[in-house]
């Protein structure tokens, strides 16, 4: 495991990294760990809060997290409260555009619900056309839902999986091995801080490796 952050505390600016790896991420003015009432599925009360303005970042000094030149895996659990476009919640930069992005987009030709998506690069440029795995969200729209998301990057042979809830949704093969990025990694938020998320995220996890199963 590179990184885990759990986001179960209720208070603080910094979000520990629960691998011991010291990854930690830094919560942008707005942003909050916070309480709800009942549960996420994942078991934990409290989140990280997201209100569309802001987002939560690792620090340059302790980069990368991911090196996306090789097979990696994210998961997140994940509660959208609104969006009318794009909205990322996990994303790792490159020096021009992000390098993977897992989030929602609510124009989607699958579904007039949007799609869970997950986008990688193949080239440190935004002209490229990513790689993509989308996944229609069914027949209700997924605002203040909980959802699983988990994707996964088989480098070996350039696939990109997509599971939504632990059940494989989507998968896109280019037989492309994007490149290394070194960036700052974000919980919420898109190259530069663009698409940004409203609402919550629990327990974020990457791994170096694709799963095998779902996490």
């Amino acid at each position: 495991m590179l990184a885990w952050w759990k986001l179960n505390a209720g208070h603080g600016a910094i979000a520990g990294d629960s691998t011991g790896h010291e990854h930690p991420v830094a919560l942008s003015k707005g942003q909050s760990l916070g309480c709800a009432p009942s549960s996420a599925p994942d078991g934990y009360r409290c989140a990280l809060r997201l209100n569309g303005r802001g987002d939560a970042q690792t620090r340059p000094a302790l980069l990368p997290v991911v090196d996306t030149g090789f097979g990696y895996s994210v998961s997140a659990w994940v509660n959208l409260g609104r969006c009318t476009g794009t909205c990322i919640a996990l994303s790792q930069d490159g020096t021009k555009v992000s390098m993977f992005t897992l989030g929602y987009q609510a124009k989607c030709t699958l579904d007039k619900q949007g799609c869970s998506v997950f986008a990688v690069r193949v080239a440190d440029d935004p002209t490229t056309t990513p790689l993509v795995a989308l996944a229609a969200v069914g027949s209700q729209a997924p605002f203040g839902k909980w959802a699983q998301l988990t994707r996964m990057l088989d480098s070996t042979i350039g696939r990109a999986t997509l599971y939504v809830n632990g059940v494989r949704k989507a998968q896109d093969s280019a037989g492309v091995v994007p490149p290394q990025s070194n960036g700052v990694l974000r919980l919420g938020a898109g190259f530069g801080g663009t698409d940004r998320w409203t609402g919550r995220l629990s327990n974020v996890c990457l791994s170096s490796t694709p799963l095998r199963q779902p996490m």
